[in-house]
């Protein structure tokens, strides 16, 4: 008999603010079952003795190639791999990934994506099988309490990872756009990566730098002295910044990408953008500090809305599914009511 149900394995290129989700499903999963949650080390090392004893193995990286050949060294029922990122480059080279995955995968192994654009990549090259690929949303984690300081300036912010799908030239093109009309608004941006030297320079090129910054980001709260927040991927791989937003009361300014109208109602609980409109995007900004009390309410509505649709309760229930063949209310990646 397998001793532990369910061993997730989260790998170094994993966000330690992407894995609160992550945290919050284990959560709700160790109550019916046997739950462990392993980090591998930077050099990747992974203790697979701990691996080996599941009936189930769910691992978490960037880097897909590597990650599913590791999985084909040990012997569990099923596998499981979030993809929290693709690589970069053209439909050729993209398709040429694809082609080296597939035959790393063993026919236990079984693709989770946690957005449609991902989802439609693996399905529409049809290189994986159906079978062997599913959307599924993370879950929001609930309400983050924080004190907020009584008098501070007012901040835009966006989380990402500073590397070429976290579009910070958009995000430093709004911020040249709203300082114009006012200059007392500050930008942020909180990520980390290879790409920070850059932005720094590009921000410095723009004239933004005195009220544009770039910090890390923290384990804890990222949104606790921010008044709007921007989801603005180039290529979105999940919807974490909009749930972590959400958990801070902050209102969210989102590009118009595959899969956003499930969490944002435009004009009801956020605004949704067409992508890289500069001044659309930089008006809503000038137009959410004058209005305080709109921003409250829709800083309120989206918290309701993840808090209906995207509990951990709620959304368990399909990981428990898919992970244990238990039945559902609704199926993985299903479109979310209005």
């Amino acid at each position: 008999m397998k001793h532990v149900d369910l061993s997730c394995v989260v790998f170094p290129d994993i966000q330690p603010w992407e894995r609160k989700p992550v945290e919050a499903l284990l959560s709700y999963l160790s109550a019916k079952n046997r739950v462990q949650m392993l980090n591998a080390d930077e050099s990747w090392a992974v203790d697979w003795g701990k691996v080996q004893d599941s009936k189930v193995v769910w691992a978490i990286s960037r880097d897909w190639k590597l990650v599913s050949a590791l999985l084909r060294r040990i012997d569990v029922p099923r596998s499981f791999l979030s993809v929290f990122g693709l690589p970069t480059g053209s439909a050729a080279l993209m398709t040429l990934f694809v082609r080296r995955l597939r035959p790393t995968l063993s026919k236990s192994a079984h693709i989770l994506t946690h957005s449609p654009i991902n989802f439609r990549f693996f399905r529409e090259i049809e290189e994986v099988q159906n079978r062997q690929v599913s959307y599924v949303h993370l879950p929001f984690t609930g309400r983050i309490d924080e004190p907020r300081e009584a008098s501070r300036p007012f901040r835009v912010a966006t989380l990402t990872g500073l590397n070429g799908e976290g579009n910070i030239n958009y995000f430093a093109n709004v911020a040249h756009y709203v300082q114009q009309f006012d200059p007392t608004i500050q930008f942020r941006v909180i990520g980390e990566g290879k790409l920070q030297g850059h932005f720094e320079k590009m921000a410095s090129e723009m004239g933004v730098t005195e009220n544009f910054e770039i910090c890390p980001p923290s384990v804890q709260s990222n949104f606790s002295d921010v008044d709007v927040a921007m989801y603005i991927p180039l290529r979105n791989h999940h919807f974490v910044p909009v749930l972590l937003a959400g958990a801070s009361g902050v209102p969210v300014l989102a590009s118009e990408v595959p899969g956003i109208a499930d969490y944002i109602q435009d004009g009801k609980d956020g605004f949704v953008i067409p992508i890289h409109e500069t001044k659309p995007m930089g008006e809503l900004i000038l137009r959410l500090k004058r209005e305080e009390n709109l921003r409250r309410e829709l800083g309120k509505a989206l918290e309701k809305r993840l808090t209906n649709h995207f509990s951990f309760e709620e959304i368990g229930i399909e990981y428990q599914r898919l992970f244990f063949g238990s039945s559902s209310k609704q199926k993985p990646g299903s479109e979310i009511a209005a």
